[in-house]
């Protein structure tokens, strides 16, 4: 907070590192063909978001902010399949595969805000832009976000509020990985990258 009443400056930032594993062991029959597997899998994502707004009064009802979000994530899967053949663990190399996704997001948002006894708003648009890296495609996009947020109140205990916003998400992991994933027969899953 600064000495200006209704100025201030707040910032965010957070890092999140995590491995994930998991070993599982396939002993599955379907249309008279077995399935004998052993599947190890890892990932490591590394996910880290800084967020930063400043707030500047204009008089004692209008107010002007302005944000900046960056998000940065990176996530490293693996799969191993290895097949049981007469007591003897074999690798497949047609179905074990790795796979790379890497997120920067950038948004910078610009808003007029109105507060008054009865009457809070807010008005304005955000710029994001994103690019999107996997295993095999690299993309950039880029957006124009608006947005509106009104909350008239008509009695202590009766407000009506209206609120309207634009947003993008980036395709997830799931949603993008093309390593096969066959633990369960009736559902063979992989990805679409090209999301």
């Amino acid at each position: 907070k600064f000495a200006k009443k209704g100025r201030s400056w707040l910032t965010n930032f957070s890092v999140d590192k995590t491995i994930k594993q998991e070993e599982t062991n396939l002993n599955n029959k379907t249309f008279n063909r077995s399935l004998i597997q052993l599947q190890t899998f890892y990932e490591s994502a590394l996910v880290s978001q800084i967020n930063t707004s400043y707030t500047e009064p204009i008089n004692e009802k209008w107010f002007i902010k302005s944000e900046y979000d960056y998000s940065f994530e990176k996530n490293e899967p693996s799969r191993s399949f290895f097949d049981l053949e007469n007591s003897t663990v074999v690798l497949n190399d047609s179905l074990s595969a790795s796979f790379q996704r890497i997120l920067n997001s950038h948004n910078i948002k610009l808003s007029i805000n109105r507060n008054t006894k009865k009457l809070t708003s807010s008005a304005g648009a955000g710029v994001m832009k994103i690019n999107l890296r996997s295993s095999e495609l690299s993309r950039y996009s880029k957006f124009i976000l608006p947005f509106l947020k009104l909350n008239y109140k008509i009695a202590p205990t009766k407000s009506i509020h209206f609120s309207y916003k634009t947003n993008s998400r980036a395709p997830e992991l799931n949603q993008l990985i093309t390593i096969q994933k066959n633990i369960n027969p009736n559902q063979n899953y992989i990805g679409n990258q090209n999301l």
